[in-house]
Formats: structure tokens, sequence, C-alpha cells
């Protein structure tokens, strides 16, 4: 049973869903996340673009659930590796490489409140070019390129520790992963804490078969995709489920 939304969520709901491609920056780290709803064409002035783009992966339109009309979101990360010498791994606090909790504005946070639906799955895109900046400001010394990533991910309550896991396990680029239904997410009166715990790449399978199929990407270098999730406020992930 969905509770009612207070009239300040509401609005920050509204807030966030009428910019069409909108860069939200943390005010509390150097951190910067794109979120964006998946028919956006990129256009901020235009204000958008109501059907999506057949090429951009990850972009058709979310499953009519018969009562909310807002898309799903699709956040898209940039992060390093954590392979040895690890020159990056004291970024990642207590081993988590990206938290909705840590690295987003608190009024960001505010689309992962949900009672009863939070469905997840992952969009991998090409590795980013040499010199990028990932999510976290942090340079991409490498341009390290992989055909395939495993991204691990928790879903937790704001106060507690994970209370579900899930790994997307080896999605190619410009692949969409099955969709993980997190049945019976935490009730909180708080949004729910989605956090990246860990990545894997074959880019050193491709030289060594011992890292095959899929190790920790090399620290100098980075990843990126696309997280994207519904809730009870929007319409739903389509695609197969696990």
């Amino acid at each position: 049973m969905k509770k009612t939304m207070t009239l300040f969520t509401v609005l920050v709901l509204l807030a966030s869903l009428t910019g069409c491609l909108t860069k939200k920056v943390s005010k509390s780290s150097k951190s910067s996340t794109t979120i964006t709803s998946p028919t956006d064409n990129g256009d901020s002035s235009s204000g958008g673009d109501s059907t999506s783009d057949d090429t951009d992966p990850g972009s058709e339109p979310g499953l009519d659930n018969g009562d909310a009309t807002a898309e799903y979101y699709s956040l898209e990360l940039i992060l390093h590796g954590t392979f040895s010498p690890n020159r990056y791994a004291s970024t990642y606090t207590n081993g988590i490489m990206w938290s909705s909790q840590r690295d987003l504005a608190s009024v960001d946070r505010e689309i992962f409140r949900t009672d009863s639906t939070f469905n997840v799955r992952v969009v991998v895109l090409e590795n980013p070019p040499q010199n990028q900046n990932d999510t976290h400001g942090n340079r991409c010394k490498y341009n390290d390129s992989y055909s395939k990533l495993s991204v691990s991910v928790c879903l937790r309550h704001p106060e507690g520790s994970c209370i579900q896991t899930h790994t997307f396990d080896q999605v190619g680029v410009d692949q969409v992963s099955k969709v993980k239904v997190f049945n019976n997410p935490p009730i909180s009166n708080e949004p729910l804490v989605l956090e990246v715990t860990n990545i894997s790449s074959d880019y050193h399978c491709q030289n060594n078969s011992a890292y095959c199929p899929v190790v920790a990407h090399i620290d100098e270098g980075c990843m990126r995709f696309k997280l994207q999730f519904s809730t009870d406020y929007t319409k739903d992930l389509p695609g197969e489920r696990y």
C-alpha cells in the first residue's frame, strides 16, 4: 500500500521530473551525477523529445503501471577501477564505489523514495575517453577498453547495512541487463540508498586468460555505465526480469 506523499515531496519530485537533461551536483562533495529520463534527447534548451532514441541503449519508454506517469530514472556514472596499485582505492569509502546517500545532494536523493516498488538494471557503455573526469572528479588517465562489465549493487535503509544485493553479471557494451526486482524493499520514512559496491571488467582478460572472464579494472582507467531504476512514482522498467 503506497503512503500518501507530502506536499513537499510532490514538489521535489515534480522539480526533478520537469528538467530534461539536468546535471545534479552534490553540494557536500566534488561528485556529480547526470540524472535523466530515458526519453531525453540531450537538448536542455528545447525541453526534450517525448519519443525514445532507438540508437541509445536503454532509452525505451517505461511500462505503464496504471498510476505513475513519470518515466523511470537513469543515472550515468563514470568510476575508476581498483586493480593494483589502487591509486584511487582510498576514494572508495568503506569499499563503496558510489552511493546515492554520499554522492548526491539531499534534494536529489528524493528520487529514491518508494514504498513497494524498486526495480534496477544497468546499461553498459563504452569506456570514457582519456583525460575524462570520473563521477568523483578524478581524471581517467588511461583509455582502457573493455567489452563487458559486471556491476554489483546494494539496496539498504539509510541507517542500515545492505538488505538486498545483486550482481549484473557480464553485461556487454551497449547492452542492457535484465531487470532486478527488489521484492519488499525496506520500509523507511527516508529515501532508500542504492550503492555500487563492485565493478569488474574483461580488460585484463584480453591479454591474459588467467583474468577471465572479468576481474577488477585497472585503477587508472575508468568504466562507464548507467544505473536505471523505477519506483512507486514512476513507470516501470521494461525488459526481462531476474
